[in-house]
């Protein structure tokens, strides 16, 4: 990583609250929250920050699903809807959840309606759909 990148994502990394350092800290498993967050950081700014902190605070789960999620623009989407309150952070962990319980074909309808039209794919997420609703 380059100087000026590897310098913000490690300021990005100075300013995580104790909580979210914690859940890195006791996180067992096959990956490594820090280098995962790592990458969030360069694809979100500090937006992926404030949006992490708040969700291991919340609920690590969700916390861990969107570290997880391997599309860098459906990363993004996601904080910047939580970052402009188009939904508030019990639905942001919600939404966040059901987006990882999905399988390759609904994430990418998902991500398509993202790319069209923002929180409002995201807003969707948060709420109970059925499976063929999912599919028009």
């Amino acid at each position: 990583m380059p100087g000026a990148r590897r310098q913000r994502v490690s300021n990005q990394f100075d300013e995580l609250d104790s909580s979210t350092t914690h859940h890195f800290e006791a996180v067992d498993g096959n990956y490594n929250p820090a280098s995962e967050a790592t990458d969030l950081f360069e694809h979100t700014g500090p937006s992926g920050r404030r949006a992490l902190n708040d969700l291991a605070e919340s609920d690590q789960d969700a916390a861990d699903a969107l570290l997880q999620m391997d599309d860098a623009a459906t990363q993004r989407r996601f904080t910047e809807a939580y970052e402009s309150d188009s939904v508030d952070s019990d639905e942001f962990a919600t939404a966040v959840k059901r987006y990882d319980g999905l399988d390759a074909d609904e994430k990418a309808i998902v991500q398509r309606s993202m790319a069209r039209s923002d929180t409002d794919a995201i807003r969707l997420m948060r709420t109970d759909v059925t499976a063929p609703a999912m599919g028009s």
